[in-house]
C-alpha cells in the first residue's frame, strides 16, 4: 500500500503568508518608531547644548566678561576679534552658527537627523510654518515689527530667539538677551544705542535667509 504525504492546503499558504506579512508590518512600523524617536533626541540634545551655549556667552559678552569666541562679520568673514558688548545681534548668531559647525569644517555635526546632508542651524527670518522638521531656528527680535527687527543692535542689549521645529506645528522657543519692546523699533534703537553707521541695518532683511537651509 502506498502511503501519501499531505501537503499544505492553499488556505493555509494563504493563512501563514498572511501572517508573516502582518508580523514584517509590524517590524516595520516599530523600527520605523524607533528611529525617529532617536532622531528627536538627536535634535532635542542639539537644541539643548545650543541654547545653553549661547545663553551663557550672552551673559559673557554683556558684561564684558571676556568670550572665547570667534567673531564673524554680516559676510560671514572672521573678523580677527572675539564677539563682544559691541557685536551686532546678527553677527553674534553668525558667529555662533560657526562655532558650532566648526568655522564651516565639520561636516559631521548638528546636522538635521532626519535630512544628514543639510545642517539643523539656519538664521533667517522665515515665518515658522515655512521650516522643517529637524531645523533649528535663529533670529533677532528686539521689537515689534517682524522677524529680523534689532538685527543692528549691539550684544550688550540685543535679543534673539532659538527655535527647535520638531515637525509642521511643533515647536518651542526661547527667547534670550535683553528685555523685549512692545512699542516700536524707535525703543529698541534708543536702548540699545543702536546707530547705523556703527551697526549697520537694524532689521536684517532678507539677506539673513539662510542658503544651506532646506525649506522644500
Amino acid at each position: 500500500m502506498k502511503n501519501f504525504q499531505k501537503g499544505f492546503s492553499l488556505v493555509e499558504l494563504l493563512v501563514v503568508v498572511a501572517i508573516i506579512g502582518v508580523l514584517a508590518g509590524v517590524g516595520t512600523v516599530g523600527y520605523q518608531t524607533y528611529v525617529d524617536s532617536t532622531r528627536l533626541k538627536v535634535l532635542e540634545q542639539n537644541y539643548t547644548t545650543i541654547t545653553k551655549y549661547m545663553e551663557t556667552e550672552t551673559i559673557i559678552v554683556q558684561n564684558d566678561l571676556g568670550s572665547a569666541t570667534p567673531e564673524y562679520d554680516d559676510s560671514n568673514m572672521l573678523t580677527g576679534d572675539m564677539i563682544n558688548s559691541d557685536t551686532t545681534c546678527k553677527q553674534f548668531l553668525i558667529s555662533m552658527k560657526n562655532y558650532f559647525l566648526d568655522g564651516g569644517t565639520d561636516n559631521s555635526t548638528f546636522k538635521n537627523p532626519w535630512k544628514p546632508d543639510k545642517t539643523s542651524i539656519t538664521i533667517d527670518n522665515e515665518a515658522w510654518g515655512n521650516h522643517k522638521r529637524g531645523m533649528i531656528q535663529m533670529f533677532c527680535y528686539k521689537s515689534t515689527g517682524g522677524y529680523g527687527s534689532g538685527g543692528g543692535c549691539p550684544m550688550d542689549k540685543a535679543r534673539f530667539r532659538v527655535i527647535i521645529h520638531r515637525d509642521t506645528g511643533d515647536y518651542s522657543h526661547k527667547g534670550i538677551g535683553g528685555k523685549y519692546f512692545k512699542d516700536s523699533a524707535a525703543d529698541g534703537q534708543a536702548d540699545c544705542g543702536w546707530n547705523l553707521t556703527d551697526h549697520g541695518p537694524w532689521h536684517t532683511g532678507a539677506d539673513a535667509i539662510d542658503t544651506d537651509a532646506d525649506y522644500d
